[in-house]
């Protein structure tokens, strides 16, 4: 793990110290919108991570984390869960390929992968698969909203990129882009587009990623 990022409880995940003040600057812009929140699992509603906490005081949160020595932290369950399914979910074409390549009919095959993906979050989550409400939960109630990536500089973008697996080399636009797609893909196809945000800037790219990915489903 890179010690230049830091674990930071508030929002479930390590940054870095200039992704900790984009998302602080974020968040005030965007009050009342999906920055900044998260599902609290005893009530399965999202909350918002900053009730109660000014811009000050999230700077000297993030000011106390990097001058701490780096501590490596296991995610909670559910954040994991959610990353697993997330993962599953974003590779599901491959896989109801791989079912039906084994004998599956379509609509068989779309319910053996859901129940791959309850098999796995309830491994995580260490419950019964029968009081499982996590992966139908998360569609139901989630909302996704894409940055404005074009505000971000270069090394910022970069940072992302790496912090998510994916090839940092290109000019802006292609970075920008490159963030986009990923954050599309992680999109299960059944959610309402009223519960996608995303910029101007971004609408035609966005649009067209949604549309590909459901005609790619439908084949």
């Amino acid at each position: 793990m890179n010690e230049e990022v830091r674990y930071w409880e508030r929002v479930g995940m390590y940054v870095t110290r200039e992704f900790a003040e984009e998302w602080i600057e974020r968040v005030n812009a965007q009050e009342g919108s999906s920055a900044g929140r998260y599902l609290a699992d005893d009530i399965d509603e999202y909350e918002d991570s900053t009730i109660g906490a000014s811009s000050g005081q999230l700077r000297r949160e993030v000011e106390k984390l990097f001058n701490e020595d780096f501590k490596e932290v296991e995610l909670p369950a559910s954040t994991r869960a959610i990353l697993v399914a997330s993962e599953m979910e974003r590779n599901k074409k491959n896989r109801m390929r791989e079912l039906m390549a084994e004998g599956l009919e379509k609509q068989d095959a779309k319910v053996k992968m859901q129940e791959e993906i309850d098999d796995a979050v309830s491994e995580i989550l260490g419950i019964d698969k029968g009081d499982l409400t996590v992966t139908q939960g998360i569609k139901d109630i989630q909302s996704y909203s894409i940055p404005d990536y074009n505000s971000l500089e270069i090394f910022e973008l970069k940072n992302l990129l790496k912090q998510r697996g994916h090839e940092t080399k290109g000019r802006k636009k292609t970075l920008v882009e490159r963030l986009i797609e990923f954050d599309v893909s992680m999109i299960p196809l059944d959610t309402p587009s009223d519960r996608i945000t995303y910029g101007e800037n971004n609408s035609e790219l966005v649009e067209a990623l949604l549309n590909d990915r459901r005609e790619e489903e439908e084949e």
